[in-house]
């Protein structure tokens, strides 16, 4: 094979997906698409394409009914040890609670052990 042909088998196309490749199938294709400013049939037609299954609906599991607001209290567990702290937000979802967690904590986002369903809001 040719070596422009090589190299032109090693380049591709950057896409607005790029980088939110990490959440396809972690989030749903409607979310991500949100996120990268395309529609959903991108996504999903990316995620069939690299055999990656779409994810599990979390809105349900997460909140289970519907409340007044449209919002769930979260619990987020930040840090180990000793120098773990607990915070309680509202957000809508799951999903809606970790980015407003991860955006809350900036740097230290990545210590986020975990975020819980506590209850429905009024």
């Amino acid at each position: 094979m040719a070596d422009n042909q090589m190299m032109h088998r090693e380049r591709r196309r950057r896409s607005k997906l790029d980088p939110y490749v990490h959440l396809v199938g972690k989030l749903s294709d409607r979310e991500v698409a949100s996120m990268a400013g395309i529609t959903p049939d991108g996504v999903r037609m990316y995620r069939q394409r690299h055999d990656i299954p779409p994810a599990r609906s979390l809105r349900r599991a997460a909140t289970p009914g519907a409340s007044r607001s449209g919002l769930s209290g979260y619990l987020v567990t930040v840090g180990a040890g000793e120098g773990t702290a607990d915070w309680i937000l509202l957000a809508s979802d799951l999903t809606e609670a970790a980015e407003k967690a991860a955006e809350a904590l900036g740097d230290r986002a990545e210590e986020i052990e975990s975020i819980r369903f506590l209850a429905r809001a009024l």
